[in-house]
């Protein structure tokens, strides 16, 4: 098919929704989406419409926990922490978005990621250990750039994890920046993974 429709985002959420639809069994057969806000049609069934929801779902399940990591990350005690994703779990605007076929889940899911595996980086630096710290530092890049390829409000993720980086933000840096050629490597890792979204689509 070779229509195409104006989307504000960028492509990356759109296909995995599709992509995870498409592992669950679902086919064009059933609802082809030939026009926006056409009803579901009945006959496609609770299948139909949960092979859609399968990767929104999965990645909102997946944050309750990256939200208790990125807590104990930053020093709260396990019960704090345990606390930060019990509230999570049990926000109705996390619940909402998480059971819907549509980008935010998957965009909170990678920035939670992004800023877990910088932490984990950050820490690294603060031990002294820099080649653990910058593989993590490249994945916290590459999550941050596929959260920008999901939809152009994650900026703020790549703009906090370059700005920690070169400031050393305590709670999250608290010793001191990270080396100019370490940022630049986050930064390219970021414009790698945002880039290549679009190779793929």
């Amino acid at each position: 098919d070779t229509r195409f429709f104006f989307v504000l985002s960028p492509p990356l959420a759109k296909l995995l929704i599709a992509y995870g639809a498409r592992f669950a069994g679902y086919t064009r057969d059933c609802f082809d989406f030939a026009s926006l806000g056409a009803d579901f049609p009945e006959e496609c069934g609770v299948a139909g419409a949960a092979a859609l929801r399968l990767v929104p779902a999965t990645m909102g399940s997946l944050t309750v926990l990256l939200s208790y990591i990125a807590a104990r990350l930053l020093s709260l005690s396990p019960i704090s922490a345990l606390l930060a994703a019990v509230l999570l779990l049990f926000d109705g605007m996390h619940i909402v978005i998480s059971r819907i076929a549509m980008a935010d889940a998957i965009l909170i899911c990678l920035s939670h990621a992004s800023l877990v595996l910088a932490l984990v980086a950050f820490r690294r630096y603060t031990a002294m250990q820099r080649k653990p710290a910058l593989m993590a530092l490249v994945g916290a890049g590459l999550f941050s750039g596929l959260a920008l390829a999901t939809k152009w409000t994650a900026i703020a993720t790549p703009v906090l994890l370059v700005s920690i980086a070169l400031f050393g933000i305590p709670p999250f840096l608290p010793d001191e920046p990270l080396p100019v050629a370490d940022v630049a490597v986050l930064v390219g890792a970021m414009a790698l993974a945002y880039l290549g979204t679009f190779v793929w689509f």
